[in-house]
């Protein structure tokens, strides 16, 4: 039978039950029965694709609240990476101020951030340095210094690079750490002997360049080969000369090689020599205090130019002044 034919008949449904009740019937049309079908099917579909959504839709709010953990704890994380930077620095800050009171103890100048790069720097020894800046001196009649041991702090530190800043952090908490210890007891040897390290001769004479080095050395006159006793620094003329540590002057006047010249007794052995001046601020028997001026750079007595001898003696021997300086 045709379809079209079949959509207007109707379909019986007989419901038998299996007591004695008599049997019930549902006369429906033919295109209710197929409409029916087609909604249960709908209504099928619509159940799946709904539970479907909700199932994706879960998900996507499992991975949503695990995100949102996991900002929270990486901003909590940053928080206390924040907080514990904020320490570090306050740490170094406080370092920084008993660094400046040590140095107070110790008489040397408490330098700014910046001063390091102002401070002494190394020239190649190159012909065309030694005729720009100043040499001098002469030959002395001894052979190679005697050898002086200081104990210094090591402050260079190097640190690993690591994909952990956490790892980082806890080497730079142990640096600091370290460096607070060896602070604490610098702190306790200069309270214990102030007077010592008043004198101890470590404080730079002048901001300037090395022209010259400490041991055998080509004659800025000739070729000659020549013990230099000191170290050559220079610097405009007229530059302030001080004293690199407190003690008494025992001489302040002309040498024919130094020229106008001043040495220091610091006690204890140590004495320095600050030559080629072209003033001399102190005299004879005057005491002096560490970074006190006692000269202005010149280029008297045997000199190529503008600069300043400056040398050390202990136990009466010549040894290198650099031993004691701070940026070497």
């Amino acid at each position: 039978m045709p379809f079209r034919k079949r959509w207007g008949q109707h379909v019986t449904l007989w419901f038998i039950p299996h007591t004695a009740d008599s049997p019930k019937s549902i006369r429906l049309p033919f295109w209710a029965l197929i409409a029916s079908g087609v909604g249960f099917c709908f209504l099928l579909f619509a159940i799946f694709s709904l539970s479907v959504y909700i199932l994706n839709k879960q998900d996507d709010y499992r991975m949503l609240a695990a995100a949102q953990q996991e900002q929270e704890e990486q901003i909590k994380e940053a928080e206390a990476i924040k907080q514990f930077i904020l320490e570090l620095k306050d740490g170094f800050q406080k370092m920084g101020e008993q660094e400046k009171e040590i140095r107070r103890l110790m008489g040397l100048e408490v330098e700014s951030e910046s001063a390091s790069g102002s401070q002494i720097s190394r020239l190649t020894e190159e012909q065309g340095a030694a005729a720009l800046y100043g040499q001098g001196g002469g030959t002395a009649p001894i052979e190679a210094g005697a050898a002086l041991e200081f104990s210094a702090l090591d402050q260079n530190r190097d640190i690993v690079a690591s994909q952990d800043i956490k790892e980082e952090l806890a080497e730079l908490t142990q640096i600091l750490k370290n460096y607070q210890n060896n602070l604490d007891r610098l702190t306790q040897q200069v309270k214990a002997d102030p007077e010592y390290y008043r004198s101890l001769p470590n404080q730079a004479p002048v901001e300037g360049r090395l022209t010259s080095g400490f041991g055998l050395r080509t004659s800025p006159f000739g070729k000659k080969q020549e013990m230099h006793t000191g170290i050559d620094l220079a610097a405009p003329y007229g530059t302030p000369i001080k004293a690199a540590g407190d003690g008494r002057v025992v001489f302040a006047d002309t040498k024919p090689v130094y020229g106008l010249t001043v040495i220091i007794d610091h006690g204890r052995g140590m004495i320095t020599h600050y030559g080629h001046n072209s003033k001399l601020l102190v005299k004879e028997g005057e005491q002096v205090q560490k970074g006190d001026i006692i000269a202005l750079m010149g280029s008297s007595g045997r000199s190529t130019g503008p600069h300043l001898h400056f040398a050390l003696e202990y136990n009466g021997e010549f040894i290198n002044p650099v031993l004691l300086l701070p940026y070497y």
